[in-house]
């Protein structure tokens, strides 16, 4: 993290997972490159799981031109998988995607169900205390 830098332009969705960065991705792409055609949605950029996965290095990262530098993100503001000490360069812009939370809650209760140890453990009233909570990691046993 200490070793990607931003540079003026770039483009940082942000927002929880089943948000809908992708669609907006998407749009931010098209606009940047000045078509939809130009979108090759076979590169997606999502700096922490790129890097984790091995598909990007740093290097490759820095070396994307301008009109592909739209890059998708987990974590908001000082958590942000960059170096941004300086504050913010000019031109950066920062979009925090969101959707309606019962849409978010649903999806993600079936994910839990989905990932749990033992998904039939993982009821809908548990589910909802830990989510307003903020304690998501003991419905999936994680």
């Amino acid at each position: 993290r200490e070793k990607f830098t931003p540079r003026p332009g770039d483009v940082f969705l942000t927002g929880p997972r089943g948000c809908g960065r992708t669609p907006v991705q998407i749009i931010a792409l098209a606009l940047k490159s000045g078509s939809v055609e130009h979108v090759d949605m076979s590169r997606p950029y999502a700096i922490e799981l790129s890097v984790c996965r091995g598909t990007h290095t740093i290097e490759s990262l820095r070396s994307l031109p301008p009109e592909r530098r739209v890059f998708k993100m987990y974590m908001p503001g000082t958590q942000m998988a960059c170096r941004m000490e300086d504050g913010l360069p000019p031109g950066l812009k920062v979009i925090y995607c969101m959707r309606d939370p019962r849409d978010l809650a649903e999806t993600n209760f079936r994910m839990c169900k989905m990932l749990a140890d033992d998904g039939s453990k993982v009821t809908w009233p548990a589910y909802l205390d830990f989510w307003f909570c903020g304690e998501m990691e003991g419905v999936t046993g994680c």
